[in-house]
């Protein structure tokens, strides 16, 4: 007799012929009403907690989602954990820092912890009413650079102003002793300047009265402050470190959460 393909198959996989071992499982009949009922058998849930989990995770009883949710909280609990401790030397070096010793204790929060803590180049700006006499130039991080502007503000609301226009291009110092003092003052940390009458600013201070509004005019210069070259090449490899770091650490994190599903 000629074989059924289905038997020649079974043959090849060695699984015999149907008749000795079935590829399919029976079903179940059973009689109702005196008719025969194909009663399908049930398909088992699979389990993926362990009975060791049952008895040491009560939780478990809730089902595996909420297992995997506290097994996740507590692997990225553990794994934040070793990247705070990645960061405590950058942190602690940061902290040792003079940057932001200027400012004010009651505005300090977490600056204290930040690659500007290290120290920073930057462009400031002194002024003092004329009637005062005397300005003090100075530099919250580093020396006194190079001088950008200079001048003086005839208005009060202009007191914030740090740069030249047509009305304070008239009113501007001229004399060759206050040049002189503002290139004396490059390269000091602070420098005051002390002029006393306000027309020793000027090389003709005849032609300069209306400069001179009481309770008004105020004297502006704009200056750079410049951080020391060995502190820019620390700040530099601390950079370096702390890039390298966060590169590691995004890494690891994306490894972790591969990992977690």
């Amino acid at each position: 007799m000629p074989k059924y393909r289905s038997e020649l198959e079974a043959e090849n996989h060695g699984l015999g012929p149907e008749t000795e071992a079935p590829l399919l499982k029976k079903k179940t009949t059973m009689m109702v009403n005196g008719k025969e009922v194909v009663k399908r058998k049930k398909k088992e849930k699979k389990n993926n907690i362990s009975k060791e989990k049952f008895e040491e995770e009560p939780l478990a009883e809730l089902g595996y989602g909420i297992v995997a949710y506290i097994d996740i909280l507590w692997t990225l609990i553990v794994v934040f954990l070793m990247f705070t401790l990645m960061l405590l030397p950058s942190m602690r070096f940061y902290n040792e820092g003079t940057g932001y010793k200027s400012l004010n204790p009651e505005m300090q929060q977490y600056e204290l912890g930040t690659l500007g803590n290290m120290g920073y180049s930057s462009v400031q700006c002194a002024a003092i009413p004329l009637e005062v006499g005397k300005l003090a130039i100075q530099c919250p991080y580093g020396n006194i650079g190079a001088m950008i502007d200079y001048g003086v503000n005839l208005d009060d609301t202009d007191s914030a102003n740090c740069k030249s226009n047509a009305s304070i291009d008239k009113c501007q110092p001229d004399n060759a002793s206050f040049k002189k003092t503002l290139k004396n003052a490059v390269g000091q940390t602070t420098y005051l300047y002390e002029f006393g009458d306000w027309k020793n600013l000027y090389a003709t201070p005849n032609s300069k009265q209306d400069c001179l509004v009481e309770d008004e005019s105020r004297l502006f210069v704009q200056y750079t402050c410049i951080q020391p070259a060995e502190n820019q090449e620390m700040k530099y490899n601390q950079m370096c470190l702390v890039v390298s770091t966060a590169v590691l650490i995004a890494l690891l994190f994306t490894i972790t959460i591969r990992q977690l599903y």
